[in-house]
């Protein structure tokens, strides 16, 4: 549902300060980009989050890590980001879709990978970046 001013530019930037407030650990100011009846998915390993779980599950990840936000686009009337975290050696990526009610995130799709190395059979058939 799209309110009055509510453009995809807008929206973008509700998902650029939704992770700046992850990475600060400013569990409130996240909170706050997230509407009441939000709901998070992460399809790989079929867990599903209430806004206080989700919250409280990020809130909760052990250890020292960061994000780097490697992009944030607006595809029709979601909005997709690309992020890496890093937590001291290890490194995970995640793509995630997020939908919208007005400027709050009403239901965010993520897709979690581990960073690892290519398994041997493909070692030598491609660049390592």
């Amino acid at each position: 549902m799209r309110g009055r001013g509510d453009t995809s530019v807008d929206r973008v930037q509700v998902v650029r300060e939704y992770w700046k407030a992850v990475e600060a650990r400013d569990w409130q100011r996240a909170w706050a980009s997230l509407h009441p009846d939000f709901v998070a998915t992460w399809p790989v390993t079929r867990e599903r989050f209430s806004r206080q779980e989700f919250i409280k599950v990020n809130e909760e990840y052990p250890g020292e890590w960061h994000i780097h936000v490697d992009r944030v686009h607006a595809l029709g009337e979601e909005v997709v980001s690309v992020v890496t975290v890093t937590a001291g050696p290890q490194w995970f990526c995640a793509v995630s879709f997020f939908e919208f009610e007005g400027l709050l995130v009403t239901k965010a799709k993520e897709y979690w990978a581990d960073g690892v190395e290519p398994p041997d059979w493909r070692k030598g058939l491609g660049e390592r970046g």
